[in-house]
């Protein structure tokens, strides 16, 4: 099996993969094998385990030319979301990133004691095996808040119990309780809905995540816990606050406020 071969179809027949019009191309082996891939415009990005390659696509013969290899890889492909012409993504490193595919930055270096603990030694083939299957990283970009939210389990978990929160305009973390997540998708502006997520339990169930962050199990996603200062050491503890509840039009008062 060719972990490192990209393979694509001949223009608009995505069946048919079969030369002239169709072909492949192999990336560094040294980045180990493929992980994911994803857009931005005309470039096309392939992630490997320790490295992702950035492709100019052209109508052409040869429709990938080469820019640039980066060596940052990425093991869980649902953390690259495209947003504002960048890709985020979680690094094998443990540091969240965003590319435009001519420059790549560590938006978390300064938790990065914190970060680490997300990836928690695992690596792209321990999420296809077993109990690793439940602990993939997965996230989706808010639009409504213009926040990257990484879904990710705990130390010693074994579902994405956990969300952490990157707020774009204030640069600012959060962190809070999820409800096991185990792939999301963004769905602004449907219904008001900012997400659809899969739960991690046997249900089959997939549920709403909506601006206000309940969702219809009424065990919302909250952005409480700690506010990164910039120093792991000196985290401000959010507590005391006021919650309002109230009840829909037509609905008897109290039923949505467990």
């Amino acid at each position: 099996q060719n972990l490192t071969l990209v393979s694509y179809s001949s223009s608009g027949d995505l069946e048919k993969l079969t030369a002239p019009d169709a072909g492949g191309f192999n990336v560094q082996a040294s980045g180990g094998a493929i992980t994911g891939g994803a857009s931005l415009g005309q470039l096309f990005f392939v992630f490997q385990e320790r490295q992702y390659t950035v492709y100019q696509y052209s109508a052409t013969d040869n429709p990938f030319s080469y820019i640039t290899t980066q060596p940052y890889g990425c093991n869980a492909e649902t953390t690259i979301v495209e947003q504002g012409g960048l890709l985020w993504y979680l690094a094998n490193d443990g540091s969240l990133r965003k590319t435009s595919g001519q420059t790549d930055v560590n938006v978390s270096e300064r938790i990065k004691p914190f970060t680490n603990k997300i990836i928690n030694g695992l690596n792209s083939a321990d999420y296809y095996a077993g109990t690793g299957v439940t602990k993939k990283p997965c996230a989706y970009f808010d639009e409504y808040l213009n926040a990257y939210r990484l879904f990710y389990t705990s130390t010693n978990g074994t579902y994405n119990d956990s969300c952490l929160t990157y707020f774009v305009d204030s640069d600012i973390f959060t962190t809070c309780p999820s409800t096991n997540v185990l792939s999301i998708a963004s769905t602004f502006n449907i219904d008001g809905y900012t997400a659809f997520y899969g739960n991690s339990d046997s249900s089959g169930i997939t549920y709403s995540l909506n601006k206000n962050y309940s969702d219809t199990s009424k065990s919302g996603t909250l952005d409480l816990g700690w506010i990164s200062s910039g120093n792991p050491r000196k985290q401000i503890r959010v507590q005391n606050i006021e919650v309002w509840y109230h009840t829909q039009a037509g609905e008897t008062a109290g039923d949505n406020c467990d």
